[in-house]
């Protein structure tokens, strides 16, 4: 009997071992995705959209305790924002689905806590799904659409704004309530080709994983990143998935934003744990001081912003520039104006 035991035992450890492999197997590998990065570097130059309830309260880093209701656009054309990011001369914009605040400017209907997840667009005073409007104008203008999504939540995960916490920081609920949003978004917009996903810090290594998985196996031509960053400028020689390999492993593009931590080409052919990976590179900046749009904050200058497009050019990367609508939910005049005069030396630049 204690033979016939062991025996059982034994055969279901090599089932559950069998199961496990096939499961490895089967998720999305960062190597599956080479040939779409190679088409994403031909881009260059995409725009990055910092808009929701922050932009209506004027602050980048809103807790979430804001009404619903705050979320009021007077003018809202979505439109508006992808046709000024081809006049620009930009081929990919990534979009703030959801960002610290918790606000969502999708309707979404996720259960959270008992019930439909409500601060949303759904229940703001316009309630239009502005990801629907955006999907749909980036096709009509042959732009690839990306969205973010923001791990730390101060509504609905951590209260206190922390960028390296001690893990496990994430609830178990909070954890489905992020997969369940990523479901819903690429369940119903098979066309999202880009998932930024932000403070990855706040993620296990298996969690990243996790959702590695859940956005390829839903939508395999989607490429996936964790955003790393880096500010400072203190990182030297090349930039490797080794360095960044802790927070955002893994990941099809690495980034920085704000400053350059890099002064040589980039490596696109990446080798990691024995294994060579294809990989992206981009950095990120404002137009503005920050993210979003706030009331007589000053553009920043042409001179300034070539000049940055100018270094990640040298560095091999893709240069995304935010540029943010305002209350009305329009861009403002005068930042299309801007864009246009950094078209014109950009062009110059690409032309020598």
């Amino acid at each position: 009997m204690m033979n016939k035991t062991i025996l059982l035992l034994t055969l279901l450890l090599i089932c559950m071992s069998n199961f496990a492999c096939a499961q490895d197997q089967s998720a999305p590998d960062p190597t599956s995705s080479a040939d779409r990065i190679r088409e994403w570097r031909k881009l260059e130059y995409g725009m990055f959209i910092h808009y929701g309830i922050s932009t209506f309260v004027a602050d980048d880093m809103a807790n979430g305790d804001d009404p619903a209701e705050a979320y009021a656009p007077t003018d809202l054309d979505v439109e508006q924002w992808v046709r000024t990011a081809k006049d620009a001369g930009m081929k990919y914009i990534v979009l703030t689905a959801k960002h610290v605040s918790g606000f969502c400017i999708w309707d979404s209907k996720v259960q959270w806590q008992g019930k439909e997840y409500d601060y949303d667009v759904g229940s703001g005073k316009d309630t239009t799904d502005v990801i629907a409007a955006f999907i749909k104008a980036c096709k009509k203008y042959d732009i690839w659409p990306g969205i973010y999504y923001c791990t730390m939540d101060l509504r609905n995960s951590m209260r206190e704004i922390t960028w390296n916490p001690k893990l496990p920081v994430l609830s178990d609920v909070y954890y489905t309530l992020m997969k369940d949003h990523l479901r819903e978004l690429h369940t119903a917009h098979p066309d999202i080709a880009i998932q930024w996903l932000d403070i990855p810090r706040h993620l296990s290594n298996e969690q990243r994983v996790e959702l590695y998985s859940l956005v390829r196996t839903l939508n395999p031509d989607c490429l996936v990143m964790f955003n790393y960053g880096k500010e400072s400028s203190d990182i030297e020689g090349p930039y490797t998935i080794e360095i960044a390999k802790d927070v955002t492993w893994p990941t099809d593009i690495l980034n920085s934003e704000v400053i350059t931590p890099i002064r040589v080409p980039f490596e696109t052919s990446q080798v990691f744990q024995g294994k060579t990976y294809e990989m992206g590179y981009e950095h990120c900046v404002s137009i503005v001081e920050k993210w979003f749009w706030k009331e007589n904050e000053s553009l920043k200058s042409v001179e300034e912003l070539a000049a940055t497009y100018r270094d990640v050019m040298r560095m091999n990367g893709n240069f995304l520039l935010s540029v943010p609508p305002d209350t009305t939910g329009r861009i403002p005049d005068a930042t299309v104006t801007r864009l246009q005069e950094l078209r014109i030396a950009l062009d110059e630049i690409k032309d020598k």
